[in-house]
């Protein structure tokens, strides 16, 4: 599964025949900026194409835009973080539920310590 920032920077780029120009997506010229679009860019990978302007009418940087990958890897991201707030719910309430088991326990057994102090208490008396 791709990093949190992996993601951020591919939900930047729109798939084709829509592209953006890399320094839109790099606004702050960061190296981790770089580094991720390098990677996103990487055969292994293979999230994002890069395209270069060999026009002279158009800038000369290049432009990026998705591919099938990197959609598939956006929607595989987004679904596990769907999954970590289902599971993060059930946690919550199958603990809530452990509690409420819990204290049905401890009520159920009050009137056993009743007894119990009792006879501890008359045990005491008759020593």
């Amino acid at each position: 599964m791709i990093s949190k920032e992996m993601y951020e920077l591919l939900k930047k780029i729109p798939r084709p025949p829509k592209s953006v120009l890399r320094k839109e997506v790099n606004n702050t010229n960061s190296e981790t900026i770089n580094t991720l679009i390098s990677e996103a860019a990487y055969s292994t990978y293979d999230y994002i194409n890069e395209h270069y302007s060999m026009s002279p009418d158009m800038p000369l940087d290049d432009t990026l835009s998705l591919t099938e990958k990197g959609q598939a890897a956006i929607e595989e991201y987004e679904q596990a973080e769907r999954n970590n707030k289902i599971i993060e719910k059930t946690l919550s309430v199958s603990k809530a539920a452990m509690w409420a088991a819990v204290a049905s326990a401890v009520v159920s057994l009050s009137p056993i310590f009743k007894e119990i102090a009792l006879f501890v208490i008359e045990y005491v008396k008759n020593g």
